[in-house]
């Protein structure tokens, strides 16, 4: 497992989708030493893609190659088979996996990419799971997405300068935003939900902050 020096804070799991958006390099997640790594169905393609081993294979399987099913199985991880009929999508059920396991900081990837449904319906999942966990953070190909929810959340972002950001309320208003590091400065404010007041800002520094007193914000990066 690595484990970067250059993270602020490093991810006690990592939860692997299969959107094809995953991120390709493995540094960018900031896994700790004894992160546990859990895929969603075929996540498990990105997986041994990324040379990484599973702890936990889960879903109904149906999007998982039967050669890889056997090789997670050879490298030891538990399979975990569900349903095709089931209420939870196989990411829902990576991330409770990953809650039961007693993980705080989740990293994810393959959340993005593929059917526009599924994009959707992952990053309102992951936004649910944000006012459990101390931090989601979403590692994709093209950038990250930072999942703030509940009270006094703050996100750090790490880029250059001219990398956009945008800001993006979930379900409600995002109370007292105050940003750092950005273009377009807030200062304790408002974003209310179904404006795009907060879209296309960009870093004027290295390392931006993005604070909120509560409700939902998503936190968008993309290197320039």
């Amino acid at each position: 497992m690595l484990l970067d020096a250059d993270c602020e804070t490093v991810a006690d799991a990592l939860v692997i989708a299969a959107g094809g958006d995953y991120c390709p390099d493995v540094a960018r997640l900031c896994l700790g030493e004894t992160a546990v790594i859990i895929c969603a169905d075929g996540g498990i393609v990105a997986c041994r893609a990324l040379g990484l081993r599973p702890d936990y294979l889960i879903g109904d399987l149906d999007s998982a190659p039967a050669p890889l099913v056997d090789w997670a199985c050879d490298a030891g991880a538990e399979i975990l088979r569900y349903p095709a009929a089931k209420d939870q999508t196989d990411l829902e059920l990576a991330m409770e996996r990953a809650v039961a396991l007693g993980a705080r900081r989740l990293a994810v990837t393959g959340a993005t990419g593929g059917r526009i449904d599924h994009t959707l319906a992952n990053i309102d999942v992951l936004m649910g799971f944000a006012h459990r966990l101390e931090r989601i953070v979403a590692v994709e190909s093209w950038g990250e997405l930072i999942f703030l929810a509940g009270a006094d959340r703050v996100a750090t972002i790490r880029g250059r300068a001219g990398d956009t950001v945008s800001l993006i309320p979930g379900c409600g208003d995002a109370r007292g935003v105050t940003t750092t590091g950005l273009h377009y400065r807030l200062l304790d404010e408002d974003l209310r939900y179904g404006t795009a007041r907060g879209v296309s800002n960009y870093m004027t520094e290295p390392i931006a902050y993005v604070k909120m007193g509560s409700g939902e914000l998503l936190v968008v990066h993309m290197p320039s």
